[in-house]
Order: C-alpha cells, then structure tokens, then sequence
C-alpha cells in the first residue's frame, strides 16, 4: 500500500512539471527568424542564442528557418508577415530605396565574404586577368553580390567584358577546369581547395576599394512601429548569441554539427569559424555596428551600377532603438526632477572646485597627443616616421604569417633628389617631400601603412594585397608622381620621378627583414636600370 502511495505521489510529480512547463511555453511568444543560407557558422550567433536560452530568456520560442525550394526570398518572407525578422546582403538598401518598409538593425559581417577564387596555376592575378575569362557566378543572370562586380567599374573594366556562367556552388568545379574564377566565399571554398591539395589565389574587392557590410539582421517598419520592445529584446539577445559562439568557439562548432550543420565537418566548420571572425572583427568593432556613411558608400556603388534609383530614408532604414514612451508618471517625473536638482547642485559646487584641475588634465593630455605624435609621425609628411612604419610592418608580418594572409611592401626612393635640393634649394625639397604624402593619401586606402624612413626613401605596406595589384598599385603611384609638378612661389616649378621595388610575403619568410631586402634589391634595380619605373622581386 505505500508503494502504490508514493508511485501516485511520483506521478503527480510529474504531471504537475510537465503543465508547469507546457504552460511555461506557451507563455513565451513565438518567432520566427528567416536566415539567407543554409545552417553553417555563417549564423552561429542566432543558434546558440536558441541554444543556450537567450531567446527564451527574453520571452521567445525562437524557429529559425533556412530557404526551401517553393519558399519565397528572405526579404519577401519577412515583408509578407512570414516571419518577424531575416538575414540578407547589404543589397536590402536597394530594396528599401525601392519603397520595401526594410529596417536594418545590425550588421554582424562588417566586411562581405565574397571573393573570386581562382587557381594559382591559372596566371589570374587581378581583375585585369578575368576578361575574357570565365566565372561561375552566383549573379550570373542579375548582380546580387555587386561587391564582386563594382571594382570592375572601378577598374574601367566594362561588365559586357566579362563572360559569366551559372554557379554550381562547388570549388570542384574549379578544380576540375569547368570554370576560370569562382565567385567564393572567403569562409568556404578556399577549405575544399586546401582539402583537394590545390593551391589557389584569392581576389578580393576589399583590395580595389570595396568593402560592404554583410549579413545583416533585419525587420519592418511595422514590427517596430508594433512591437518596439520585442524587436529591442530579440536583437539584444542575438547579439548575445554571437558574443557567445565568438567566446566559445568548440562548444559552437560541435552544436553546429550536431544538430544544425550535420552537412559540414568539424574541421570545416572551425575553418568557417576563424574566417568569419575576422570578417566580424569583434576585436575592434562592436558586433552588429553600423556607421551612415558606410551605408551611403554602398548604396552610391549601387547607384552607380543602375541598380538603386529611389532615395533612402536613412532615419528609418538604420535601426534607431526603441522610442520613448508616450505616457508620463507625475511622481516618476517629480522624483526625478528633485534627485536632478540635488544633483546639479552637487555638480556645481564640484565644477568650481575642480575647474582648475579639469584645465590642467586637458593641457597635459594636449601635450602628451601631441608628443605621442611627435614620436610616431614624421613632421614634415605627416606620415608614419621609421620607428612607427616598422613597428606596423612586423605585426602585419606575423599577421600574415600566422593566417597565411596576403602582404605586400613598397620601398620608393625619389630620383635625383640632390640634384633637386642643389638645383632649387632645400625649401624645394622639403615641398617634394610634403607633396610625396598627399600623393600617397590620394593613392592608397585607409587600410595601407606609408611611412618615411629615410631622407628620400619612403615605405608602403598593403594587408590583403596579392602581388599583381600591389605593382598595379606601385605604378599609380610612380605615375602620379611623373605627372605632377612641385612648385614654390617665386621659383620655377620642378619635376620629379620616383623609383620603387616590390615584392610580397612569401611562405618562407621567417621575418619580416627578408621582405625588406627583397623590396630593397627590386628598388636598386629600378634604380639601375634608368629610374622612374618599378621592379619587382619574388
């Protein structure tokens, strides 16, 4: 008779968890997220997010869904209420400029993963090299992924010129010689070549200018207009989702293949792991930032290629957070005024007493920034001095070392440089100087390193570069140079030439002194053999 009481009391046990926790459920507010792909660290941040209870922690019983054939674009399915957010390209600011009620709120890829792959054997260096050419693209019949496609623009490089052929989707089709050039994602696709024992090079956009966001969260207008404090909850706790796949990295993987990304390797899921946080570089930038200007750049590209024509309300397309409530709580509102003015009393008094103190930190902090510059900046280019430009140069070289990453170097020297300082006087000289710095602002991105080294001798360091652009980049240079005069008032103008040797990070290179002396042979070539011209050594 006992037993028979306490297996009815385990079984009351159970029942009554089982309704605490079905009513626990249906407590919680169903979602639904659209993502762009398939299920690959590409969107780990929103899995684990599910994993690990951030969702439910914030109300939501999360279902995230992966494009369907029959199933309706990811833009479409948000706008058509069948589900409350997505993750597209930055291409939706094209569908917002179209009058789509898109809203962007964070933009987790800070740079865009899609690169053109081509085999190392194939002498495809740059874009130069693909007319003519094949590539199997994923926009071969519209340009979906313009970041692959502006730099052609950029380059003059007229898009009839290039002969574009279906995707498979399969780096084995550029093993197999199916195709020239691949459109690839930098997370993907360079694994399947390394994994076939086939070396390949990679063309970035983000090395002709191009850089975009990528996949951004987003929803409707309506969404927030209706629910401001679901969108907030759900975005707060995305990003907790990717704080966390970022910091545990193995726990995300080993869930990812588990139970969403079955299709995919561990070895090739933690590949995707490590290209993808650099894409999102949470180190520097805030996960999910989004900067206006940036945004206009990238709609201008779209402009540009005839594939934006609207305007964009950026007040409503940048996700600006929840308003404010309309309400007002008379008692929250006199509290707060009484604690306000006690507290500008307070800040009061402290101002007087610390105004003096306050003047004296800013002086001095003026005249460390201005040390601090002083130290790391030659005066008279505004470039990095020799101490700065080679301390950039060996942490880019064990960047490149480490993550087998491209890197170029440029040694430049100007021609006859005496002759000019005999000839017009040193003032001339000093002006050639200052005009070689803006030559290098003009010419260079923001991400490139200038520096000068020495009285004439100036340096250049370009992350992600392949060789073949970095000479495209030297002779730009050189030719800016050639084609400018340096002038002085009250004395004659004068010409100047610049001679420059380049090379790139090799496998074999132990640091970043064999680099140097390879750049600085190819300069004493350039030198030898008549000036004004670039080398290059390997």
């Amino acid at each position: 008779m006992q037993k028979t009481r306490q297996g009815s009391w385990q079984w009351h046990a159970v029942a009554l968890s089982m309704l605490f926790y079905s009513q626990l459920a249906q407590a919680l507010e169903e979602i639904t997220l659209r993502l762009r792909w398939v299920p690959q660290y590409q969107f780990a941040g929103y899995y684990m997010a599910l994993e690990k209870g951030f969702y439910a922690d914030a109300g939501f019983d999360v279902r995230i869904v992966t494009p369907e054939q029959g199933m309706p674009g990811t833009i479409e399915h948000v706008l058509s209420g069948g589900a409350e957010f997505g993750v597209a390209n930055s291409g939706i600011v094209r569908e917002r400029a179209a009058g789509k009620p898109l809203v962007a709120l964070a933009a987790v890829g800070q740079h865009a993963p899609s690169v053109w792959l081509v085999r190392a054997d194939s002498g495809i260096a740059s874009l130069d090299d693909l007319v003519g050419k094949r590539l199997m693209s994923i926009a071969a019949n519209h340009f979906e992924s313009i970041e692959l496609f502006a730099p052609f623009l950029l380059e003059g490089i007229s898009l009839d010129q290039l002969k574009l052929i279906p995707t498979s989707y399969q780096a084995q089709s550029l093993i197999n010689g199916e195709t020239d050039a691949l459109n690839a994602y930098i997370t993907n696709e360079p694994f399947e070549m390394m994994q076939a024992n086939v070396d390949y090079r990679i063309i970035r956009p983000s090395a002709y200018g191009v850089d975009f966001y990528s996949d951004i969260l987003f929803t409707t207008e309506q969404q927030i207009a209706e629910h401001p404090e679901r969108v907030q909850a759900f975005l707060q706790a995305s990003l907790k989702g990717w704080r966390y796949a970022l910091e545990h990295v193995d726990e995300t993987v080993n869930v990812l293949h588990r139970k969403y990304a079955t299709h995919r390797s561990l070895e090739h899921l933690r590949y995707e792991a490590q290209s993808f946080r650099e894409l999102i570089n949470p180190d520097v930038i805030s996960i999910g930032h989004m900067n206006l200007g940036r945004w206009q750049h990238i709609a201008q590209m779209h402009r540009e290629m005839g594939l934006l024509q609207g305007e964009v309300d950026w007040q409503q397309f940048i996700y600006q957070g929840p308003a404010p409530n309309g309400g007002v709580d008379l008692r929250a509102l006199l509290s707060v005024a009484a604690v306000a003015l006690f507290m500008g009393l307070l800040a009061l008094w402290y101002w007087r007493w610390n105004a003096r103190l306050r003047y004296e930190i800013s002086e001095r902090r003026k005249a460390e920034d201005l040390l601090r510059m002083l130290a790391t900046t030659d005066e008279l280019t505004g470039l990095a001095n020799r101490r700065n430009f080679f301390g950039h140069a060996v942490d880019e070289f064990n960047r490149a070392n480490r993550y087998t990453r491209p890197l170029c170097l440029l040694l430049l020297d100007l021609d006859w440089f005496k002759q000019v300082n005999d000839d017009y006087g040193h003032q001339m000289g000093d002006q050639a100087l200052r005009q070689m710095g803006q030559v290098f602002k003009v010419v260079l991105r923001h991400s490139d390193i200038a520096g000068r080294i020495g009285g004439e001798e100036f340096a250049v360091l370009l992350p992600e570069t392949e060789l073949a652009v970095a000479e495209q980049v030297a002779e730009r240079l050189r030719a800016t140079v050639a084609n400018s005069t340096v002038e002085l008032p009250g004395s004659a103008p004068c010409q100047i030439t610049v001679s420059i040797g380049v090379t790139a990070f090799a496998s074999s290179d132990d640091e970043f002194e064999q680099m140097y002396n390879r750049a600085d042979t190819a300069l004493y070539a350039a030198k030898n053999n008549g000036r004004d011209q670039v080398q290059v050594q390997t």
